[in-house]
């Protein structure tokens, strides 16, 4: 669910960094990053800022479960009943 939130997020920043600067080379935008002053600018950061936040919060979440997971103590093995006699 969350990662869908962050590839919505990060698809409408990419949209409004493009419409706004007409290239998505980082290198274009820095040349007119003068473009990206704006409010419309502000937005497209806040989405992609967001999509990144977002990202990082669900990796850190499953890393963290990893961790745990990992770090726990092992269970022993169920006790072995011994066989039961045969009736003879």
């Amino acid at each position: 669910m969350a990662g869908g939130l962050a590839s919505s997020f990060y698809l409408i920043g990419t949209i409004l960094t493009y419409h706004l600067t007409g290239t998505l080379n980082i290198d274009g935008m820095v040349e007119t990053r003068v473009l990206l002053d704006n409010p419309l600018g502000a937005t497209a950061l806040a989405f992609l800022i967001g999509a990144v936040l977002i990202d990082i919060w669900v990796r850190q979440a499953n890393i963290f479960g990893t961790l745990r997971s990992l770090m726990a103590k092992p269970k022993p093995p169920a006790k072995l009943r011994p066989p039961e006699a045969a009736n003879v």
